[in-house]
């Protein structure tokens, strides 16, 4: 059994930095941004978590348990000096967006620039135009530079939901949104193919530093995209049946590294000390799949005999009626059940199963992303299945607190 005075010594050090690359925004500048990212990405340094480039900058994040800051900065240097010292040709890989071109602002877009709808549709398709980058939405690119013919401002009042693939320009920015959302851009029409989909290879129709050229159409845009699945239909080692789902009740683990270029959320366990904790109770990796129940708890059958590993302050805990005491191991037996509700203290229990919850993974893990379509909310009658068998003993740490009230916190 760990000792009670045991330590979580595995818990990432999250830090990053901006190499600021451009004084201003343009083009040329931003092409040898995205280069320096390919290229770094293509030469990954151990402990370098996500690479984001923007229109003048470059994000750096890194485990500080790792790799330090110093280490990380000479890696660019060195890459960078490699790039420039080295002769490229154009490479830019070059996309077409078929469009329907029907939009609720061309009639007004047309009167305030003085051209007809169709000369409006023409400045609009006639410039190859540069992704500067991906964010706001997973997927949705920024691209320029639009003709200043056709420059038209921000809307005053922002539309509190925009269509999915909704073709749209602000200023001398134009881009798609891949997603239902809300957004102030003056809308130009439909895109006829989904800029992102994460059931599709590749996902993303659009890449930082693409050459982009809006062809216009005739035709229906694509159906909404539907989130991926990344639990199993039939697991093949079913462990838990979910009888009754809680407030939001979702398979976490470390979280997406490396996605931030396309706009994704790393996601993943938000209270790392718990959720590494409960893993940890089972004998499982600190970062494999577990659950983590949110605010108001569920129930849970056992469908065979497993071991359970719970940590955080967000519920109280019941395997059948017996009270339970966090952070915990237990043994379950064939159609024990689990329980939780509120406990007013905090807002997340993490749930371990020994072997790690059987999931498939999308850019290399598992965790759930509502706002990019990776995954679901658990429902009544979803079935749990184990990665792996794995025979462990109960252990508890009756006097582990992951964080007292008034705590100052670092949060990424």
């Amino acid at each position: 059994m760990p000792s009670s005075k045991s330590v979580i010594s595995t818990r990432p050090a999250w830090r990053g930095f901006h190499l600021y690359l451009a004084e201003d925004i343009n083009e040329a500048d931003n092409r040898s941004i995205h280069a320096l990212a390919t290229a770094l990405l293509d030469k990954p340094l151990p402990g370098v978590t996500d690479i984001i480039p923007s229109y003048t900058t470059l994000y750096l994040e890194y485990d500080a348990n790792i790799v330090q800051e110093n280490v990380v900065r000479g890696w660019c240097e060195a890459v960078q000096t490699e790039i420039t010292s080295s002769a490229s040709g154009d490479v830019t890989a070059r996309k077409t967006v078929p469009v329907h071109y029907d939009g609720e602002d061309l009639a007004e877009i047309s009167q305030r620039v003085g051209l007809t709808v169709q000369q409006v549709i023409d400045h609009h398709t006639q410039p190859d135009y540069h992704v500067f980058a991906l964010g706001f939405t997973p997927g949705f690119a920024f691209m320029g530079n639009v003709p200043e013919a056709i420059h038209t401002p921000r809307r005053s009042s922002p539309r509190v939901r925009i269509p999915a693939h909704s073709v749209a320009m602000t200023g001398g920015q134009t881009g798609v949104y891949p997603s239902a959302s809300p957004g102030g851009w003056n809308l130009l029409g439909r895109a006829l193919v989904a800029m992102y989909d994460p059931q599709r290879k590749p996902p993303f129709w659009l890449e930082p530093g693409d050459r982009v050229r809006f062809e216009a159409r005739e035709g229906k845009p694509p159906a909404d995209v539907h989130p991926l699945d990344l639990l199993p239909d039939n697991p093949e080692m079913p462990v838990l049946e979910v009888v009754k789902p809680g407030l939001l009740d979702i398979v976490v683990d470390g979280g997406r590294t490396m996605a931030g270029r396309y706009g994704l959320c790393r996601g993943g366990m938000l209270d790392v000390v718990s959720g590494t904790l409960a893993n940890r109770l089972v004998g499982n990796a600190p970062f494999a799949p577990m659950l983590e129940l949110n605010v108001v708890g569920g129930r849970y059958r056992a469908l065979t005999p497993c071991v359970i590993g719970l940590a955080g302050t967000g519920m109280l805990a019941y395997k059948n009626e017996e009270v339970l005491d966090p952070p915990c191991s237990i043994q379950l037996q064939l159609d024990d059940e689990l329980s939780f509700t509120p406990s007013y203290v905090g807002v997340r229990m993490y749930m371990a199963v020994a072997g790690g919850i059987d999931s498939k993974q999308f850019m290399g893990s598992s965790s759930v992303d509502l706002n990019g379509n990776i995954g679901k909310p658990l429902t009544a009658g979803v079935v749990l299945g184990q990665q792996k068998q794995r025979d462990v003993h109960v252990a508890s740490f009756p006097n582990f607190q992951a964080h007292q009230f008034g705590e100052t916190v670092s949060l990424r």
